[in-house]
């Protein structure tokens, strides 16, 4: 499935906040948007599940995301907010059933399928252990796992992740960005945004550079990730290692200019 977004403004009220962005990702992919506070990441992703208006236009292979259901529309994209806590006492299987709204009809229960669905989502993240406590009451970390198990459980063909490893350890960490690597070896096309761009190189094969509301830089990691493209955006001077196996990673140059 191909996600393409041609010519995309969003903002709030009369402040506009991304501007003009044209840019197609496809099943496969896990692409990561990195940039500054305030560079239009959340808001980038809001405009593409349809949560505040925008101008341009949004298609899924060919079709207008304007003329989807709801209910088409939560098949194809799932979404995987920061951190919440819902008002009610919700254990954290309901919550992770709530993925299944979108295959379940307005009066119906969920099904044994929806239930054997949640479990696995729960199962690949390995919190089977929580189903039944409460959301609410488990820590900043478990939730964040649930919400992703939630999205899991929805079956969409992208999975759209606003800060995944936010409040989660070390351990667990290194086993999301892992599963973010593997989903999208299938059907699946994977979105994150992250603070870390270390997080690019370990599990993203494109990174979508996002600053002043608009695509700075687009291409591979290693491609796009520069001394010079880091500094823009954040500030900072980084010095980016070659590591064994090919690998990359980012270190703050202290003795520079900060």
């Amino acid at each position: 499935m191909k996600l393409a977004i041609n010519n995309m403004s969003a903002g709030y009220g009369s402040r506009t906040v991304i501007s003009e962005i044209s840019v197609s990702l496809c099943s496969g992919e896990v692409v990561c948007l990195l940039g500054p506070n305030g560079s239009g990441k959340t808001t980038f992703f809001k405009a593409i599940l349809g949560l505040i208006p925008s101008r341009g236009d949004i298609s899924l292979d060919q079709r207008s995301a304007r003329t989807f259901t709801t209910q088409e529309r939560a098949r194809a994209l799932a979404y995987v907010p920061q951190i919440h806590i819902p008002p009610f006492p919700f254990s954290a299987m309901d919550i992770v059933l709530m993925g299944r709204t979108p295959f379940i009809g307005a009066f119906s229960a969920p099904s044994a399928e929806d239930r054997r669905e949640a479990a696995r989502a729960m199962d690949l993240l390995r919190i089977g252990h929580l189903r039944d406590r409460n959301y609410a009451q488990i820590s900043g970390g478990e939730r964040q796992l649930v919400l992703i198990a939630r999205a899991l459980a929805q079956s969409p063909r992208f999975l759209i992740m606003d800060e995944p490893t936010l409040h989660l350890d070390f351990g667990n960490q290194v086993r999301a960005l892992d599963l973010i690597r593997r989903l999208a070896t299938g059907d699946m096309g994977v979105i994150i945004t992250t603070h870390v761009p270390d997080h690019a190189f370990i599990c993203a094969t494109r990174v979508l550079a996002l600053l002043d509301g608009r695509i700075a830089a687009d291409g591979p990691p290693k491609e796009v990730l520069t001394c010079a493209l880091l500094k823009r955006m954040y500030g900072v001077d980084v010095d980016i290692v070659s590591l064994t196996g090919g690998r990359c990673m980012c270190i703050p140059a202290m003795g520079g200019a900060m």
